[in-house]
């Protein structure tokens, strides 16, 4: 329409205008636009305009394109707007507002009531060299000023709370900044890429998405959030290469998003003010993807002081391969010095493939801080893949909850807590196939499967009050020597199935009233000696394994219970001065048999003591003893009373 001169529309509440309605309308020289939201397409393209004012009814302006959602949040790091779009070009240029416009200045009417910049509200603006955008905006759109190639002045009102994405494309110069908005809260992703400042205050901001500060080459020093929760995104300071400290502030609780917020960064060191209030982490301090991208050396959370602190796994894409979940303090290949929380409850939260530690190869030594009294994990494997050496715990009592919390390292050879009382849990350390040297000062409990396969181990420096050893507790250890307290009530089956096993000494004296129970196949070892200083009975199966090797058993205890019952392998036993009564079936079926020493003080041997005995020869009894008339029941030993 080459003689329209002007166009002017008028509605109280919405105008939206598709793409190209005004195109070659070149005898153009004036568009009113006036409601209180206003979406436009591509509407100057080929016309003469050189400028237009914008309303003050205006509340809104931005692209046709996001009609339904005016507020849409591309909620990708890496997602490239207008011309550099995966989607059609043409859908993308048509909704550009000033696309092949030649507009060079857009101005505001004095009084403007803009609150809002919706997606690509100045897109296409190529003559665009600067603008002033209305204090009263409070929300900024992604991709404001994609295409805008020679924009090189603009403002962010104090009063914007929110960015929703990247104000402009990638391959865009740089943009000055001169001062922070005060009432920032939300940055979406890419949303402060490329501005000029050296220092930011975001201290009312609550998130930051995606590559947030991303290419902001002279930025060296962030305020962060000063209370509250922080959300982040991933890689938010991505190729800003001077921000290498961060320091959160003591008014943050927690600090969350699911993401790894210092991949692919130029940050080295992460810590927390005097104070800190922080309770609650859910980003992963190191990558959530590859390996390799995280340059973080040092971790220190100690300012941390709290009755609890929680540490939630993230989702993470590994490239590829799926998604599985990385733990807290993951993936930090450059780590080499963590300092946890001074909390008194850490609870680690999380599926089972959210292990922590994993590829942190040079974090060798893990140190508890004395301060924690319990540490709460629901996953298997809280350590498992890492290369953590040694586990140092200096307070003086901790409770461990969950299970494996410690299995599978393979790289651990130390447990250090000289001046603690240790509760752990089910398969505490199973298969930690390193594990050498554990010093506690007391365990009070031996839950099943605690040092399971832990082939190294040969020392056991730790006093045990448990109560039960649990099932194959030690199961594959390389112990060699093992005391057995007189707390133990009970000893499950397979305990001590320790092929290295040589001698074991129930603990006691001859006044020893508490009985101990033993489960049957309790004790594999070879040359196994047996010395029982306290009342035991066992099951009407051998407490040691048939492949065991035993070559003798010293009975010190006025009771002598069945212990070996059943068992094949070839033994002596001795049974000791003071000693009593042999009670019922104390060596039934032990076939291999060959040798038993009687005390001069025995004035009973009950029922079977001895039935199937069949190895014995000579047995040398007093003759004073009660002697059952079973008691030596198929065993061709000569029996002298003496």
């Amino acid at each position: 329409c080459t003689s329209l001169t002007e166009f002017s529309l008028d509605h109280q509440d919405e105008i939206a205008l598709d793409g190209n309605i005004l195109e070659f309308c070149s005898g153009l020289k004036n568009v009113n636009l006036c409601a209180k939201r206003i979406y436009v397409g591509s509407l100057f393209a080929e016309t003469p305009l050189s400028s237009i004012e914008i309303p003050a009814e205006v509340e809104f302006w931005g692209s046709s394109r996001f009609v339904k959602d005016a507020n849409a949040v591309i909620d990708n790091a890496y997602y490239e707007f207008g011309y550099h779009s995966g989607e059609d070009q043409w859908m993308n240029v048509i909704n550009m507002p000033f696309y092949e416009s030649v507009i060079s200045s857009v101005t505001f009417e004095s009084g403007s009531k803009l609150k809002e910049l919706g997606t690509w509200a100045f897109a296409g603006a190529e003559y665009l060299s600067s603008l002033t955008i209305p204090e009263t905006v409070e929300t900024i759109g992604a991709a404001m000023f994609e295409g805008c190639s020679t924009l090189l002045e603009w403002n962010i009102p104090s009063h914007v709370k929110k960015i929703t994405g990247p104000v402009y494309d990638a391959s865009s110069v740089l943009f000055p900044m001169v001062e922070s908005p005060e009432n920032l809260e939300y940055v979406g992703p890419m949303g402060l890429m490329k501005i000029c400042n050296s220092e930011l205050d975001l201290s009312n901001c609550t998130y930051l998405g995606n590559c947030a500060l991303y290419d902001c080459p002279y930025l060296s020093e962030v305020k962060w959030l000063s209370s509250g929760v922080l959300t982040l995104g991933n890689s938010i300071t991505l190729n800003t290469p001077n921000v290498t400290e961060v320091i959160i502030p003591a008014g943050i609780t927690s600090i969350d998003g699911n993401s790894a917020p210092f991949s692919w960064t130029a940050v080295t060191e992460v810590s927390c003010e005097p104070k800190s209030k922080l309770t609650e982490i859910g980003i992963c301090f190191g990558s959530s993807s590859l390996k390799g991208v995280s340059n973080i050396t040092t971790l220190d959370l100690s300012e941390a002081v709290s009755d609890s602190f929680t540490m939630k796994s993230v989702k993470g894409n590994l490239g590829g391969t799926g998604y599985r979940y990385i733990g807290v303090l993951s993936n930090m290949e450059k780590l080499s010095e963590l300092k946890l929380p001074r909390c008194v409850g850490l609870y680690i939260d999380g599926p089972d493939s959210g292990a922590e530690l994993r590829n942190t190869p040079n974090l060798k030594i893990l140190e508890i801080p004395e301060t924690v009294e319990m540490i709460t994990c629901n996953r298997y494997g809280l350590l498992s893949e890492s290369t953590v050496e040694e586990i140092h715990y200096l307070g003086s009592n901790i409770r461990f909850d969950g299970s494996a919390l410690f299995a599978e390292m393979p790289s651990l050879k130390k447990v250090y807590y000289p001046n603690a009382v240790v509760t752990i849990v089910n398969s505490m350390f199973r298969d930690c196939l390193s594990l050498c040297d554990v010093h506690i000062k007391e365990l009070d409990n031996l839950p099943s499967y605690s040092f399971y396969n832990c082939s190294s181990l040969t020392e056991f420096d730790c006093k045990l009050s448990a109560e039960i050893i649990e099932q194959d507790a030690f199961r594959g250890c390389g112990l060699s020597n093992f005391e057995i307290p007189e707390s133990v009530n009970v000893i499950e089956r397979g305990a001590f199935n320790c092929p290295s096993l040589r001698k074991v000494v129930f603990a006691g004296t001859e006044s020893s009233t508490n009985e101990i129970y033993v489960e049957k196949n309790v004790f594999n070892g070879t040359e196994l000696s047996f010395e029982i200083n306290r009342p035991l009975s066992s099951s009407s199966s051998s407490c040691v394994n048939s492949s065991a090797t035993v070559e003798s058993i010293a009975f010190n205890h006025h009771q002598v219970k069945s212990f070996m019952q059943g068992y094949t392998g070839r033994f002596k036993a001795v049974v000791s001065e003071g000693i009593t009564s042999i009670y019922n079936g104390a060596f039934q079926r032990c076939s291999g048999l060959y040798s038993i020493k009687l005390p001069k003080t025995l004035k009973q041997i009950c029922i079977n003591a001895f039935a199937d005995c069949t190895s014995l020869t000579e047995v040398i009894v007093p003759a004073s003893a009660e002697v059952a008339g079973s008691a030596f029941y198929n065993c061709p030993a000569n029996i002298i009373y003496e």
